[in-house]
């Protein structure tokens, strides 16, 4: 880890090529000083394995925040930033230096089960803990973190449910695999790359042990430290995946690249469409899956994390198109940074830079097994039933949205094809719900209603539906945190 790597010198050993069983001389780096200090020739896997134990015997007397940083881990990080040097001589390897991980094994399954109950209670501290070392450390990566999120407290609450859900099913993390689809989906959209993971194992071992203190021994900390980079892992390969899906669609590609707004129309009060061009290939077509979002970096706003806005166009256009709401803030709400500039700034002509669409709320994924779809829409969430309703995406049976009044979204009401549509606007919260109620009742037990709106109206929205007799309900959150 970090400590073992600022107090000695190191030294290339080598890097195990995927599927293989030997070791090659290239970028794999180990502490000389654990290594006995000699040169080393090529090692076997098995070789490579009893060093790294032998490695782990001494991290495991290192001081106490720095117990969960295996010396395996230690390689991994190493392996990292020497593939980060571009040599001439390492440009010539033809096989591609990958990270080693851990496989989680029946111990590290067996302790981690084990010690849930004990880091549950305190999840919550653990990431308040997190994210101030994460960003006062690393400032670069509020690149990746919305700060009203971070002041609202919902992507510590967002971590903290995902370690103890990840604790808690170890041992069948298949019931994970929505949670992990979609985590990853938001991370490719973000363009976190593998070496980011290091960093957060790192912060978060470290976040552990301030908490716990005393009750992380050197095994529960090896452990918990081997379950991490076991999950990171899993997401790094499934990201790996997303990108080249995403890179091999018509007009697709990796990361960001410069767009241009083409075209920025008003469809009701401060409701905008904005039409983005790829800079590259103006006129190609670019596929995407309808309930996809886009993800967009402002270059004016570099201080801000890029945010995420549903396409609002059809699948093959040559464009890709976002609508968005105004947020103006109030007393207890800050305005929204990003949006405003978009509405007040942005003109035609200027470029952005935007990631390919990602998302796993679409008929390919969380909604696969659905029937007839009945929307309940509130305020700019109708821009989800637009999406899903276009070709490729769900079979729209009804819509009842709802709004402040008819200047903000009636005009893309009109735009969206379903079998039956009825609206809400400027009406109390007792005649919204009758109106929800009623909507509800009348539907058959195969329908299934998704939900897209301010989390208030979701909430009660659902609990509605249910008091109606609905059987199927889902929601799509926009942003991050839940319906807690």
């Amino acid at each position: 880890g970090p400590q073992i790597c600022k107090t000695s010198s190191v030294q290339l050993v080598g890097h195990i090529a995927p599927g293989s069983t030997a070791m090659t001389p290239a970028f794999m780096v180990a502490p000389k000083a654990f290594l006995g200090g000699a040169p080393l020739q090529p090692l076997s896997v098995g070789d490579m394995r009893a060093r790294a134990t032998r490695m782990d015997a001494v991290v495991d007397g290192a001081p106490a925040q720095h117990r969960g940083i295996t010396a395996t881990t230690c390689m991994a990080l190493s392996a990292a930033v020497a593939a980060s040097f571009g040599s001439g001589r390492r440009r010539k390897t033809k096989t591609p230096c990958r990270t080693v991980f851990r496989a989680l094994s029946a111990k590290t399954i067996e302790v981690v089960k084990a010690t849930a109950p004990v880091v549950a209670p305190n999840a919550s501290a653990i990431t308040a803990d997190f994210y101030p070392r994460l960003l006062n450390n690393n400032p670069a990566a509020w690149a990746f973190f919305n700060k009203t999120n971070q002041k609202k407290g919902l992507q510590q609450q967002a971590l903290a449910d995902a370690v103890v859900g990840f604790a808690s099913n170890i041992d069948n993390l298949g019931v994970l695999e929505p949670v992990v689809n979609k985590m990853a989906h938001r991370h490719c959209a973000l363009g976190v790359t593998p070496e980011l993971y290091q960093l957060v194992h790192d912060t978060l071992m470290a976040s552990i042990g301030e908490v716990l203190g005393d009750a992380v021994t050197p095994e529960i900390g090896g452990e918990w430290s081997n379950a991490v980079m076991a999950l990171a892992e899993i997401c790094i390969t499934s990201e790996e995946n997303l990108y080249k899906a995403a890179e091999g669609r018509a007009g697709g590609w990796r990361g960001y690249k410069d767009f241009t707004l083409v075209k920025k129309h008003r469809v009701g009060t401060d409701t905008v469409s904005f039409d983005f061009a790829a800079v590259d290939q103006p006129g190609a077509a670019i596929e995407f899956t309808p309930g996809q979002y886009l993800t967009i970096r402002c270059p004016d706003l570099k201080s801000e994390a890029p945010r995420h806005y549903t396409v609002t166009n059809k699948p093959g256009d040559s464009f890709l198109q976002c609508t968005t709401r105004h947020v103006h803030g109030s007393e207890d709400t800050p305005a929204g940074v990003v949006s405003s500039y978009m509405h007040t700034q942005l003109e035609e002509g200027d470029t952005v830079q935007l990631a390919p669409p990602f998302g796993v709320f679409t008929k390919a994924n969380a909604l696969a097994n659905v029937g007839d779809v009945k929307f309940v829409t509130a305020g700019i969430g109708l821009t989800l039933a637009k999406s899903l309703s276009q070709p490729g995406g769900v079979k729209t049976a009804g819509l009842l949205h709802v709004d402040r009044s008819d200047n903000h979204t009636a005009d893309m009401v009109k735009t969206i094809n379903a079998g039956f549509v009825s609206t809400v606007y400027g009406k109390s919260r007792g005649e919204i719900m009758s109106a929800i109620k009623e909507y509800g009742a009348a539907a058959s037990d195969s329908d299934t209603f998704i939900l897209c709106g301010p989390v208030p109206f979701m909430r009660s929205a659902k609990d509605t539906l249910q008091e109606a007799g609905a059987q199927n309900i889902q929601y799509e959150l926009f942003g991050t945190g839940s319906m807690k």
